[in-house]
């Protein structure tokens, strides 16, 4: 064969694998044939094609809703004095799994109970869902689509306000929703299997997750309530304790029968089996009393509304604001000027309004002028959901989100340019549509000197700061261009590809395919064309300012690597650092690798709060993580330890059951 025909199969066979879950080619054969094309200059990729549209797909098994209980009282007549077993009501996006001989065929969403989402071509975007187990015959098994805690947390933190997601649950459904399952496989899926259907060896519920456990998938949290054992409320206790330490979004905890044919005999009703409740946790809500809606323009002219009320206190802090979201999600609350309201937060993380009391003194008026420019709004209909957006390409609003970006630690990180800096700046005219302007205040100083709440003190430090932003490296020079699609992760890969901002530009102007860059798919690509076309100006009117450094990341240091193989995560405040940022920097060059949460591959917790009752403290007790202070990093760095460092962590402790 030829290198087009090597190709050809090679492409062919990993498109059969991950959208159907076969393939005609041994791995043994496919290994030998990636073998050849690398011989030849191929570079293989991990991922799965895009698809033009989601197949709908008709359920084997019916996949019902739970009957749904508040009360002690409820749960005590469910049990009744059966064997049965608590277990974790995941928060995420129920799914079902079918492997004929072992291998994984059908992958599809609840739905509507009867028709749901054919996803099996996401199958390879799960990180713990087994494409092959060692069972013969037909094996289905239902459980959820899941993002961690942890992980939700830091995919948010990398977004822009107006572009966060409410809770892991909507982020978990819309990445199965994604056409491209290489954007999907970025979000660090889960799935948690909650129900074995059909090739369980037993007639007990708990059996048949034990054994799902042994053939590789990762279960529920489940406490087993025999005849005079566990108490029900004590299993609830441990199993919401087990849902804060491991980050595992909850909305409840499930009884169900553990004799399963029993479960069975009871029947169905239209909506729920019968052998199965969920005592379901209420969010408790606190009443305020609504201030104003304000409307903030982000930088990419979305108009996003914002609650603000009478500051109540939820789990330890003070909220006054909310995020409406958008048009439909305000429309929705029917909220009215002056109103009651009700807060809580979603999952404990993010404040939200969840209902208002009709009264108020009349609707909220959506404006038809932009509240920055004066220029006209316009609504326009996305993903179902009505939102607002700025018609002013100008807008100055738009242009003080992007430079709190260009200035950002993830971009430019020049202290002493504040939001209201910034906004004060672009009023007066020192700035303008070009990010190159920064690096001209210096011809204003006298003025900026006279400016109140200044001086020349701090103007000067100011001034200091921009003349250090000059010398700069890819990532962060990348990134600080709000680039649609590109934050540092994407900055990180495309300065590996493109060591230099000449072969980058270069890349740019002869539209080279980015999405061929492993981690890079279409939409990025396309993102990155189009914003090239129009903003290029300014991104080489800038590159002609900075001096470029040389990532470290590129060319590490020479001899041993200390922390190779180690990965790290780091939280909390630094004292010997000038931010975590530098921490993370200084890990990477010693071979290790950083991640945003902890898990059971972490093999180091940095916090300098060593006995702090943090989620990720906690977690990383209970997963047998060592939690060591940014003291104890450098002395276990230091050059004289480099040989003889001892890298070590405690046994990882049994999951409860």
């Amino acid at each position: 064969m030829n290198y087009e025909e090597i190709i050809a199969k090679i492409n062919k066979a990993k498109e059969d694998y991950y959208q159907t879950g076969r393939s005609d080619l041994t791995d043994e054969e496919y290994d030998k044939l990636v073998a050849q094309a690398e011989k030849l200059g191929y570079i293989e990729t991990v991922g799965a094609a895009a698809v033009d549209s989601i197949d709908k797909i008709k359920h084997e098994h019916p996949m019902l809703s739970l009957d749904k209980c508040h009360t002690s009282q409820e749960i005590e007549k469910f049990i009744n004095g059966k064997n049965v077993v608590a277990m974790h009501k995941l928060d995420g996006l129920t799914c079902s799994a079918t492997y004929i001989d072992g291998i994984l065929t059908r992958l599809e969403t609840r739905g509507n109970g009867d028709i749901g989402n054919d996803v099996m071509f996401h199958a390879n975007s799960f990180e713990n869902l087994p494409l092959s187990i060692t069972k013969e015959g037909k094996y289905v098994i239902d459980g959820e689509c899941l993002i961690l805690r942890d992980d939700f947390e830091d995919i948010n933190r990398r977004m822009a306000d107006s572009e966060r997601f409410s809770n892991p649950r909507n982020l978990a459904a819309g990445s199965l929703n994604q056409l491209d399952p290489n954007v999907s496989k970025k979000r660090h899926l889960k799935f948690f299997a909650w129900n074995v259907i059909e090739g369980g060896p037993s007639n007990s519920f708990a059996v048949n997750l034990i054994d799902a456990k042994a053939h590789g998938f990762d279960v529920v949290e489940f406490v087993t309530l025999w005849n005079g054992g566990v108490p029900y409320d004590r299993a609830i206790e441990t199993l919401r304790r087990d849902s804060e330490v491991f980050g595992i979004p909850i909305d409840g905890i499930v009884f169900r029968y553990d004799d399963i044919e029993y479960g069975k005999s009871l029947g169905t009703t239209g909506h729920h089996p019968r052998g199965v409740i969920a005592f379901k946790f209420e969010n408790e809500t606190y009443e305020t009393k609504l201030l104003k809606v304000e409307w903030q323009v982000g930088k990419t002219g979305q108009i996003t509304p914002v609650a603000y009320f009478n500051p109540v206190e939820i789990s330890g802090s003070v909220i006054e604001k909310a995020s409406l979201h958008n048009i439909s999600v305000m429309k929705a609350l029917e909220l009215t000027n002056g109103c009651t309201c009700y807060i809580k937060k979603a999952n404990e993380i993010i404040p939200q309004v969840d209902s208002a009391d009709p009264d108020g003194e009349g609707e909220i008026e959506i404006p038809s002028v932009c509240p920055i420019c004066g220029e006209p709004t316009k609504i326009i209909k996305e993903n179902s959901s009505e939102v607002l957006y700025c018609t002013n390409d100008n807008c100055p609003g738009k242009l003080l989100g992007k430079y709190k970006t260009f200035v950002g630690k993830q971009g430019m990180d020049i202290d002493g340019l504040s939001e209201a800096t910034l906004e004060k700046f672009l009023k007066l005219g020192y700035l303008t549509n070009m990010f190159c302007s920064i690096y001209e205040l210096g011809e204003y100083k006298q003025e900026l000197y006279k400016l109140d709440g200044f001086g020349k003190k701090s103007i000067d430090k100011l001034l200091a700061a921009i003349e250090a932003s000059k010398s700069v490296d890819m990532i962060h020079f990348l990134t600080a261009f709000s680039i649609p699609g590109v934050g540092p992760g994407q900055a990180k890969i495309i300065a590996a590809k493109y060591k230099t901002f000449e072969e980058f530009s270069a890349a740019c102007d002869n539209q080279e395919h980015f999405d061929n860059i492993p981690g890079i798919g279409p939409v990025i690509h396309n993102s990155i064309i189009k914003w090239w076309m129009t903003n290029h100006v300014q991104m080489m009117d800038v590159a002609e300012i900075v001096r470029f450094k040389t990532d470290s990341f590129m060319n590490p240091p020479t001899g041993n690597y200390p922390l190779a193989g180690k990965t790290f995560v780091v939280t909390g405040k630094v004292n010997h650092f000038s931010n975590r940022g530098e921490l993370q920097k200084r890990i990477e060059e010693l071979g290790g690798k950083c991640v945003g949460s902890v898990s059971k591959s972490t093999d180091f917790l940095i916090n300098n709060d060593v006995n702090s009752t943090s989620s990720k403290n906690e977690k990383a007790k209970a997963l047998g993580v060592k939690i060591i202070s940014e003291e104890d990093f450098i002395k276990m760095t230091e050059a004289e330890n480099f040989g003889v460092v001892q890298f070590y962590t405690i046994p990882k402790p049994r999951a409860v059951q």
